[in-house]
Formats: C-alpha cells, structure tokens, sequence
C-alpha cells in the first residue's frame, strides 16, 4: 500500500514539475498553492502552456509554404516567360518569394503562440494566486 501511495505523490510531483516550467518564471507560486488544483486540472494546464512555451510555427509554416506556391503558380502562368532566361530570372523571384512567404507565416505562428501563452499564464497564475488567497 504505501509503494502506491509513493507513487501517487511522484506523479503530483512530476506534473507539478511540468506545470512550474510550462510557466518559466512561476513567480509567487509554490507547490502549496497550487494544491487546490486536481491532479487532472493541473495536467490539463500544464500541457496547454507547455504547448503554447513549444509552439515551432510549422503548421502555419506549411500552410503558408502552400498557399505562396500556389499563388506563384498562379502568377508564373498569368506572368509568363519569353526566354529560357527570362523564366529561370521568375522562377528564382517567385522561389524567393515563396520562401519568405514560408517564413513570415512560421515566424507570425510563433509569435501569435507566444503572445496566447503570455496571457494564459497570467490567468493561470491569477486564477491559482485567487484559489489559494494569496
């Protein structure tokens, strides 16, 4: 009986772990304060910062790699090309501009992410400081 109990406690104390660093700087909480919190609620918010802290922007990334190809296409037929050198010069532009298209979108993923994860902290640590009366 009290290996289960032993383990129950590490499994609160990884998920407490998980929670405090999905938060990077968890400020005027401790482990006490965040007691209130059942071990699924405290998993569930720890996991969705976590995700938030971690986003990599290649979803949007993709997305937008897609959506500037198709407009390149698009552009390249409406565009075309007279030379062999003339449509090397447009195939070089409109990969460039694919390209930064690609990264505009992973870079606005990520910082979209990051302003989401920003406030969902703040009402993390509003919402366990109010629990506890601090």
């Amino acid at each position: 009986m009290g290996t289960i109990t032993a383990s129950i406690g590490a499994g609160r104390d990884e998920l407490e772990a998980k929670f405090f660093r999905s938060l990077h700087q968890p400020a005027r909480l401790t482990s006490r304060s965040i007691r209130n919190l059942g071990d699924d609620e405290l998993g569930r918010i720890a996991a969705r910062l976590g995700q938030l802290r971690d986003e990599c922007g290649c979803s949007a990334g993709a997305a937008f790699l897609v959506a500037g190809m198709v407009a390149a296409v698009a552009y390249g037929l409406q565009r075309g090309a007279s030379s062999v050198g003339d449509a090397a010069g447009l195939a070089g532009r409109l990969l460039v501009a694919v390209l930064l298209f690609t990264a505009i979108g992973k870079v606005a993923a990520i910082a979209l992410a990051r302003v989401r994860w920003r406030i969902e902290s703040r009402r993390v640590r509003t919402f366990v400081s109010t629990r506890e009366g601090i």
